[in-house]
């Protein structure tokens, strides 16, 4: 993961996502695993050179409980 916050991750995957328009979430981190009770939507892939970096794809998240918002800010300091 490159980047995480309340709105969204950028993300860096082998293969491209699937074409879903809402897909659910669950997040590995340094810090544990989070399981989001909200689904999210993927916002940009950019492949790039597949044979030479992983394919980074945006998620923009949907409206996160209170719960969750708090799991990401704190995990993301």
């Amino acid at each position: 993961m490159e980047n995480l916050s309340r709105t969204g991750a950028l993300i860096r995957v082998d293969m491209p996502p699937p074409e879903d328009p809402e897909l659910a979430v669950s997040l590995r981190t340094p810090s544990g695993d989070i399981e989001l009770g909200t689904t999210c939507r993927v916002a940009r892939v950019d492949t790039g050179d597949p044979a030479d970096e992983p394919i980074r794809v945006a998620l923009e998240f949907g409206e996160l409980a209170p719960d969750d918002e708090s799991l990401i800010v704190f995990t993301s300091d």
